[in-house]
Parts: C-alpha cells; sequence; structure tokens
C-alpha cells in the first residue's frame, strides 16, 4: 500500500489500525502523525509515522499543536475543580471575577461558556493583538480585554462556538478561585501525576519536541469554498475565530511562533501528543481513575458528559452539541456514530475523547491540517473506524 513505516505498538487484534494509518499516508496525506487508543486503561494502540520537521522524523515524543481539542483538556481542569467545590459551574462568573459583569455579563455562568451559550464571542480590535506575544503572555491584560467584550446575544439563549473566549474566561475564573493559572494546574492536578505530555503554555526548554504545522490546501469543493469565505476579520464568525486576512487557509504559521507555543490559551494552545489525548480520556472512560489514581468521581463525569446545548451554532454555522466543555456527537465530528462518546477535535483533524459504554479512549494528532469537505472520510474517522472494528 505504501512504503511509510508506522513506529510503535499494537496489541493482537488491533493491526487494522495502523493499517489505516498507514492508508492515511496515501489519501488524503499525511506529513507526520500519530494515534492511541486505550481500552479499559490499557493502551492498546500507541503508534506514530512520518516526519516531524524536514529532516527529522516523528517520535514517539513528539509534540504537536492540537488548536481545539485543548478545549477538553481546559473541560477537565473546570472539571477537577468543580468535583472538589472549589467553583459552583451554575454561578455567575462575576461572583468569582466582578470586573466581568460589566456590559451586561452579570449573569453569565461557567456553564454558559462551557456549553458555548455565553454570547461572549469577540474581542474588539484583535488582529493587532494575535500576532504580538507579549499580550498572549500577559494575562492580566488579557483579562481587562476580555472583561469589557460585550455578549452578541442574551446569555443561555442560543448555541455559538466561543473559539477563543472559551478559554480566556475559564481560565481567568480559575485564577481567581485557585491563585494558579489554568495551565499551571493542569501540570500539576493532572497532567504530571498521570505522566500526560500535554501542555497549556509549553516551555520554552521543550520546544524541540514540537513538529512543524503545514497549512491545509485550498479545498476543490465549492461548498467548502463558500463556507470559509465566511470566516474573514469582516464577519461575527472570522471574529469569534480570531483568523487573520489569510482566513483558516494560513494557520500553521500562527500555531508555530514560539510565541504562541509559550502562552496560555486554553481554548486553542494547546501542545501535545495524541498519546496524551488518549490518556486523559482514559481516565473519564473508566470512571474518573486510571492505574490506581482517582481524578474525579464517576458521579461527575456523567454530570458533564450529559448534552446540556444544541442547535444550528451562529459561529460555525452547523449543528452543535455540548456538555460541561465536551463536544458530543454530530454528524460532522470524528465520532459521529458513538453514541456515547465525548471529546473535543481541533483545527485541521486532531482529535481526543472518551466512550465509557465501552471504556475506550482515543487521541489522534498531526502536522498537516485538512479542510475536509462534508463527505469525504477524515483520517481520524478512518482510524476510529478501524479501532471499533476491532473491538
Amino acid at each position: 500500500m505504501t512504503d511509510v513505516e508506522i513506529h510503535g505498538t499494537v496489541h493482537r487484534g488491533f493491526e487494522a489500525v495502523a493499517e489505516a494509518m498507514a492508508a492515511n499516508f496515501v489519501d488524503p496525506g499525511e506529513v507526520g502523525a500519530a494515534a492511541a487508543a486505550f481500552v479499559e486503561g490499557e493502551a492498546v494502540v500507541d503508534i506514530w509515522a512520518g516526519r516531524a520537521r524536514p529532516e527529522v522524523p516523528w517520535a514517539r515524543d513528539t509534540i504537536v499543536p492540537v488548536f481545539s481539542a485543548t478545549k477538553g483538556a481546559a473541560a477537565l481542569v473546570i472539571h477537577v475543580l468543580a468535583d472538589r467545590g472549589a467553583l459552583d459551574i451554575q454561578a455567575p462568573i462575576a461572583r468569582y471575577w466582578p470586573e466581568f459583569a460589566q456590559h451586561g455579563k452579570e449573569s453569565v455562568t461557567v456553564e454558559h461558556v462551557l456549553t458555548h451559550t455565553s454570547g461572549v464571542l469577540r474581542v474588539d480590535d484583535y488582529l493587532p493583538r494575535i500576532g504580538d506575544g507579549e499580550f498572549l503572555n500577559d494575562l492580566d491584560r488579557i483579562a481587562d480585554t476580555i472583561s469589557a467584550c460585550r455578549p452578541d446575544f442574551e446569555p443561555g439563549s442560543r448555541v455559538a462556538y466561543q473559539a477563543v473566549t472559551y478559554g480566556y474566561i475559564l481560565g481567568e475564573v480559575v485564577r481567581r478561585v485557585d491563585g494558579r493559572t489554568l495551565g499551571k494546574v493542569w501540570r500539576e492536578e493532572i497532567a504530571e501525576p498521570f505522566g500526560i505530555d500535554f501542555w497549556i503554555g509549553l516551555p520554552p526548554e521543550e520546544h524541540n519536541r514540537v513538529a512543524e504545522l503545514y497549512d491545509a490546501p485550498p479545498p476543490q469543493e465549492p461548498a467548502v469554498q463558500f463556507y470559509l469565505a465566511m470566516f474573514t476579520p469582516d464577519t461575527l464568525q472570522g471574529q469569534a475565530m480570531m483568523v487573520d486576512q489569510g482566513g483558516f487557509l494560513k494557520m500553521a504559521d500562527r500555531a508555530n511562533d514560539p510565541a504562541a507555543l509559550t502562552a496560555e490559551i486554553p481554548a486553542a494552545g494547546g501542545v501535545g501528543s495524541a498519546v496524551a489525548m488518549a490518556t486523559w480520556y482514559a481516565i473519564l472512560a473508566n470512571g474518573g481513575a486510571l492505574h490506581g489514581r482517582r481524578l474525579v468521581t464517576g458521579e461527575s463525569i456523567a454530570t458533564h458528559s450529559k448534552e446540556r446545548s444544541t442547535g444550528n451554532d451562529l459561529v460555525s454555522m452547523m449543528d452543535s452539541r455540548f456538555a460541561l466543555g465536551y463536544a458530543l456527537p454530530t454528524p460532522l465530528s470524528p465520532y459521529v456514530h458513538i453514541e456515547h462518546a465525548f471529546g473535543h477535535s481541533g483545527f485541521g483533524g486532531s482529535v481526543g475523547f472518551a466512550d465509557p459504554s465501552r471504556r475506550l479512549s482515543f487521541g489522534y494528532a498531526m502536522n498537516q491540517l485538512r479542510l475536509p469537505a462534508p463527505d469525504e472520510v477524515t483520517r481520524a474517522e478512518r482510524l476510529i473506524t478501524a479501532l471499533y472494528e476491532s473491538l
């Protein structure tokens, strides 16, 4: 099929997942990629292939920006703090962050943000800021900027994807209730105890392990071209996504920027591996514990993974379903056919999810960004299909 060499380990009976990865390198094409899956807390797939950068092969410790797949990690931080009684999901954000109440946001709750129903979508004059490394690393200035935002609709009245504001709002709530940043809580309470190689704010000394992202090729499908035309700095959709004039076809340079790697961007700036995503979702797929260590209760997982919002999304312009920070299956999600799955995908193709009904988790990360047509079987879908057919 292809001469690409698949590295890593695959348990007997799951060889089809490695075959699916090899097929991805042929069509639609990969530069470098990794996939991992756990069943009942045991890693049954942990594979990688291709190259991370020119002349540098992908390795087991290669990490890569995964865009909005980061939202699942941010949701888990909130989940942990709520489970421990440090914050109330139903409480107004202004209870913890009084300055947030200005401009009609006094009724916005933590749940509204987690379910993308807060209406706080856009930041005024964002274009000069998205490339400003000093601003991206100044959480006080970011908090002041978010406090000054005006909601686009009555909180709770509809669904509108908070591509970037989701993370900054939750991040400031964490700072107010805990004293640590969201990225630090992630490292100290989740990543380090469970050996998860995923970062929200990557230290410079780790940058040498990061795979270089490659921009998505322009789509040929007219429907996709029309869709992308909606995401410019002149539209609500583009402003919510904080795109620049290059739109979705020029995202790699922004994510490859060392300043962006170092910054804590809890909605879209996480950097990590496929096995890292599969590991944190393995905790959630197995009742809140892994390898004898408990993180959250099984009861709280049921609460946090239950559908809380649904409808045609004002920003993505597609049907959306959200639990408390986790995305639920929809026709265009990589885990569309998995009824009990919850997780999050990221721009360009990355994804992680848990399926408690099978005690299964999955993670996929790559460095070739793609914008698939609506009827296209994505790279992640091919891997997930092979995984489930192997059970």
